[in-house]
């Protein structure tokens, strides 16, 4: 039996989407696959709710949410065997693109049944991992105050900027 946790950011994407329990076991036959769910509540929860998951020895976990909900869920998979699934439900959602992993959650969640693999690659900064994209200096500036403003659609005027605002 294979064994999948996901752990989703309800908020991710202005919370535009909804993935219930219920919808993610309709793609997983319980006769072949257990399936546990855990929603974040705050930013850097995702770190906690995988080291949690990971106690309980899934096969994958999916990080269901944008950039910085897969980068939480991916940086604390390094070391381990456990892979990483991804449902594309963020704003931006740079690293999915770039995967070509459609934003349709259904589609997503045929790939992840299907067993789809990838190896990717992880950079490091000090103690900081990053799978996509990574900068320092203005690109750095512009990320922390688009974080720090609250703002989904904050406008950017930073023509490399993918925080998607533009």
């Amino acid at each position: 039996m294979t064994y999948i946790h996901f752990i989703i950011n309800p908020v991710s994407g202005a919370g535009r989407h909804s993935l219930p329990d219920f919808y993610i076991r309709q793609f997983f036959p319980a006769d072949r696959y257990k399936i546990s769910t855990d929603y974040t509540m705050s930013r850097k929860h995702a770190l906690i709710l995988t080291e949690k998951a990971l106690e309980q020895n899934p096969d994958i976990i999916v990080a269901c949410g944008g950039d910085g909900t897969i980068n939480e869920v991916a940086s604390r998979l390094i070391g381990t065997d456990v892979k990483l699934g991804i449902i594309p439900v963020g704003s931006g959602n740079g690293l999915a693109s770039h995967l070509n992993i459609p934003r349709d959650i259904g589609k997503s969640l045929e790939i992840i049944r299907e067993g789809r693999k990838l190896r990717i690659d992880a950079g490091r900064i000090n103690q900081h991992y990053f799978f996509s994209n990574t900068g320092i200096g203005i690109d750095a500036m512009i990320v922390k105050k688009y974080e720090n403003s609250g703002k989904k659609d904050a406008f950017c005027l930073y023509q490399g900027c993918s925080c998607g605002s533009l």
